[in-house]
């Protein structure tokens, strides 16, 4: 299953990580396109590990792309973090599991569901101005970042 690369979700998400850099005085060196799908990130990650010189760090746009990342670095004898770090978006329950452990953004899951009701509850003040909210993530340190 993939997603859409043009969702408000996934745009934040890239603005974000760019903003980042920026901030820290860096650039993206190689950017591959792993469709929001384990499938299409595995090739991706492939084709990015294959690299000389290979990029220190690998930011994926959701948890499966990275987990998808993971596995190839593995059957590619590349070690995570020594060779290669890898941060995800999302920490979905897999995230966490023991041969994963990886490094991701978690989510304001609950607070991103308090204001969205509280948008459709008071949708009349939001239909001519709409509304726009960015909350923070808070990053998961496990071992792959």
């Amino acid at each position: 299953m993939g997603g859409r690369r043009d969702t408000s979700t996934h745009l934040e998400r890239m603005r974000g990580f760019r903003d980042q850099l920026e901030d820290a005085g860096r650039e993206i060196a190689v950017q591959f396109d792993g469709g929001f799908s384990y499938r299409q990130a595995y090739a991706a990650a492939q084709e990015l590990l294959a690299l000389r010189p290979m990029p220190d760090a690998v930011f994926c746009a959701n948890d499966i792309m990275a987990i998808a990342t993971l596995d190839a670095a593995r059957m590619n004898g590349v070690s995570v973090p020594a060779d290669i770090a890898v941060i995800g978006f999302d920490d979905i329950p897999m995230a966490a599991w023991e041969s994963y452990r990886l490094t991701t953004m978690r989510q304001p899951l609950r607070r991103m569901l308090d204001q969205a009701v509280d948008i459709i509850m008071d949708a009349s003040s939001y239909l001519e101005t709409g509304d726009i909210r960015v909350l923070p993530a808070e990053l998961q340190e496990r071992q792959s970042g």
